[in-house]
């Protein structure tokens, strides 16, 4: 790659937030994160890209909330658009990523992690069944560590959630050494970095003798030819209608990556070093879900070969 391109985001607005929220008297992190999410209805309406959401809330004239947002939503879910209540978060990994946690499981490590909500989520699902089990989060933003490390110290005596520094195109993960069955998983945020090398996911394949990943970004377009192949011709069309069980179109996901500089290779990479024996690719569930009708996310699954040998730095 010529050019090294990142698009960190800037985490000072949550710190900011976080912040107040954390001089609440008996704070705890869940609460936090329940009240840090309180207006996010209305994001999912703001903006050019979210156009399909407040065209469909005239249309099909929903209920407002007393902000102003519509109580449903158009969302991608299996492929296809769908309606949900606009206050639910159409994700699905942290249900994913607890299902594959059993007891010999080390480690459960967010690469670009943010201010750690998923991993916090994370914890408040396992902590009872797998009190030993540890928290990892790996970030390059220095706002989104501090936000992050605010969130843990609220409650020292629960299972420690660590944060550390890490960069998808210098991967140091030394931090979780020592361990023997990892789970890593990301979730929007190798779609931050243009271009992935094999080395971060044979980095991550060295960790452990047992390594599985769950990613959840928006890269199924990278699979469709004819989708980039449009995009080189094709410009936004902000006023298209989407509806109600309509087929998601790689399209404007492919779109939308190119004109941000988002990644552009996560599935490529990963069927390289797959092809090379370092890891087990499974078939990626295309446009499965996701908060943004343009951005649609796909979910990949891949795991270190039992007989795979330790991989070099």
């Amino acid at each position: 790659m010529s050019e090294e391109v990142r698009n960190p985001k800037d985490w000072s607005r949550e710190l900011g937030s976080i912040e107040r929220l954390c001089a609440v008297r008996n704070m705890t992190s869940t609460r936090l994160f329940q009240l840090l999410d309180r207006d996010l209805p209305m994001g999912h309406f703001a903006g050019g890209k979210n156009l399909p959401n407040q065209t469909a809330a005239k249309e099909f004239n929903w209920r407002r909330y007393a902000n102003g947002a519509p109580i449903y939503r158009l969302v991608p879910v299996n492929g296809r658009y769908m309606v949900i209540p606009a206050h639910l978060n159409n994700e699905l990994i942290v249900p994913l990523v607890a299902d594959v946690i059993d007891a010999d499981t080390d480690a459960v490590v967010e690469l670009g992690c943010g201010y750690g909500r998923l991993l916090f989520a994370l914890r408040d699902i396992l902590e009872h069944q797998w009190p030993k089990l540890r928290y990892f989060g790996g970030e390059l933003s220095g706002s989104g560590l501090a936000a992050a490390r605010r969130v843990a110290a609220l409650e020292p005596e629960r299972a420690a959630i660590t944060f550390h520094k890490f960069d998808y195109l210098n991967p140091d993960l030394s931090f979780v050494a020592g361990c023997k069955k990892v789970v890593f998983f990301t979730c929007h945020s190798i779609e931050q970095v243009q271009e992935i090398q094999d080395i971060l996911i044979l980095r991550m394949c060295d960790v452990a003798s047992q390594v599985q990943c769950i990613h959840a970004e928006p890269v199924g377009w990278q699979l469709n030819a004819q989708a980039i192949e449009k995009t080189a011709k094709g410009a936004f069309d902000h006023s298209l209608h989407l509806r109600p069980s309509n087929d998601v179109d790689d399209f404007f996901s492919a779109l939308v990556s190119t004109k941000s500089q988002w990644n552009r290779n996560l599935l490529p990479v990963l069927q390289k070093v797959a092809l090379g024996g370092k890891i087990i690719l499974e078939p990626p569930e295309i446009n499965a879900c996701g908060n943004d009708t343009y951005n649609p996310t796909t979910l990949v699954y891949w795991s270190k070969p039992a007989s795979a040998d330790q991989i070099s730095n």
